[in-house]
């Protein structure tokens, strides 16, 4: 018999098809808690016009369980009732109006709309035969407003425009009925939003987070234990103000807390400290490797609020029975944290030993432009690949022969899991968290010291080159579905709930 006691919410930005380690763990945490509790939430605050597609694309692939629910702060008055509505704004169904058309030249789903005075009125954009969004303009030709649709039909957002500038000055959203939910300030010079009027509560917020926190507020009063679970950091101090007279709290610590570079245990992270400043307002502290522990238990102390719950890895559905020889894999964000510009440094090494060795870099960031920068400055355009985001990273990493992790710094990535789980075998930097702690040095992988290139490419080198070694840890890597499985990765969730 299923829990009833208790309500598990957790709260993330969006569901988007394109998302980074943290989000899958969150999607493996709600799967496995709906087996044990009637209710499990999952409350987003990101704009999406199509927020009901991307709900259905996750259940139907099985990211996220059926009976999960996912609440956004743009869909509803009501969190648990659908009120999806249809509006027929097809082309067909638009272009029975008197407005004058004219096909863009280069884009056939867009449309200039005069009206029959000949004034310019509109700019309209099409996908797949319905609207997407309106550009609504006046005499003689200055944009007013953009109107944004969902694939129903139905107006969801309505960006006012400042008419001098031709930037964003007012935006309005709406619930998929047409009810008002948000209305909010831009600033003309950076776009950011400023002044949040939520006309759900009737309150004004001055940021984003305060918002957040008004509208989790209303979803918490919906229950009567509910177990609130802090993701990002940045949500500690808004969170403090959500108040229930059974509300607990709990934070999960993704990341390293300490300050750069990452080496000395008594400087934290300033992100961090208001984590420790009121970690007595939070019940449970949650960590992923018993080495994090072990350093904040020896700063801060607070044995009694934490506990280490790693991620679990099943078992992996077999895409491909055969690996592209020398090819070396990465999937990572293109961001500073993943250091890959040490990687394709390593590769470099790699290749004057291995002229055909590859490497594929699957993820997406800001830094893409200078990492192509630095493959061509090398001259490795024959070796490396930017390979953009991929939504199967397990028959990548079934493809490959090796995957190198170079990051500075990290809680537990769980892409090391899944790699083990394919019989990859891993080089990657002594980063802290995590490799080190999953990954069995000498039995599954390799574990180099952090900023040493040569001793990484001489490790990578030797895979390729060991068919012996090679085989031997692509064979005990499969162990981590074991070491790591879900039931008694679960058992740490409902145990600790149990015990709150």
């Amino acid at each position: 018999m299923k829990n009833s006691n208790l309500t598990p919410i957790m709260v993330m930005g969006n569901i988007f098809k394109k998302n980074g380690g943290v989000t899958k763990a969150i999607y493996h945490r709600v799967n496995a808690l709906i087996k044990e509790y009637n209710e499990v939430i999952i409350c987003t605050f990101n704009y999406h016009p199509n927020f009901n597609e991307l709900v259905e694309y996750h259940k139907s692939n099985g990211n996220i369980d059926q009976k999960v629910k996912i609440f956004n702060l743009f869909e509803s008055t009501d969190q648990f009732i659908n009120n999806q509505t249809y509006i027929n704004n097809s082309k067909e169904a638009r272009f029975l109006d008197e407005n004058m058309r004219y096909q863009d030249k280069n884009n056939p789903n867009v449309y200039r709309c005069f009206n029959k005075s000949g004034h310019y009125v509109m700019y309209e954009l099409y996908r797949e035969n319905n609207i997407e969004f309106v550009d609504h303009f006046e005499v003689p030709w200055t944009r007013v407003r953009k109107e944004i649709f969902d694939s129903n039909g139905n107006t969801r957002k309505v960006i006012h425009m400042d008419k001098l500038k031709n930037k964003p000055a007012f935006n309005c959203y709406y619930s998929p009925d047409g009810t008002s939910v948000l209305s909010t300030k831009v600033d003309i010079n950076t776009g950011k939003e400023t002044n949040f009027f939520y006309h759900i509560n009737g309150q004004e917020y001055q940021n984003e987070l305060e918002l957040l926190a008004g509208w989790l507020q209303g979803i918490v009063n919906m229950f009567s234990n509910p177990v609130l679970f802090i993701d990002k950091r940045e949500f500690v101090l808004p969170f403090m103000n959500i108040k229930h007279e059974n509300l607990k709290k709990i934070f999960i610590l993704h990341n390293v807390h300490l300050k750069t570079p990452y080496d000395d245990i008594t400087k934290l992270e300033p992100t961090c400290e208001p984590l420790f400043q009121n970690i007595n307002s939070i019940d449970k502290l949650v960590v992923l490797t018993n080495e994090q522990y072990k350093d904040i238990s020896k700063v801060f102390g607070h044995e009694n609020k934490m506990v280490v719950i790693p991620h679990f890895q099943n078992k992996v559905e077999i895409f491909h029975t055969t690996r592209e020889e020398n090819l070396v894999i990465s999937l990572a964000r293109y961001h500073r944290q993943k250091n890959l510009k040490d990687a394709i440094q390593v590769i470099k090494k790699v290749a004057k030993k291995i002229p055909n060795v590859k490497y594929h870099i699957y993820g997406y960031g800001a830094l893409e432009k200078e990492l192509e920068n630095q493959i061509k400055e090398l001259n490795l355009e024959n070796n490396i690949q930017l390979k953009g985001f991929t939504d199967n990273p397990i028959a990548e990493l079934q493809k490959a022969s090796v995957m190198l992790m170079t990051s500075l710094y990290e809680g537990s990535p769980l892409v090391i899991n899944e790699a083990l789980a394919c019989g990859t075998p891993i080089v990657s930097y002594n980063t802290r968290y995590g490799p080190n702690e999953v990954v069995r040095n000498g039995v599954d992988g390799i574990i180099t010291e952090k900023y040493d290139i040569d001793a990484t490419a001489k490790a990578v080198i030797e895979l390729l080159k060991n068919k012996k070694l090679y085989q031997r840890m692509s064979e005990n890597g499969p162990e981590v579905v074991q070491r790591y499985n879900e039931k008694e990765i679960s058992q740490k969730w409902i145990d600790m709930l149990a015990n709150l």
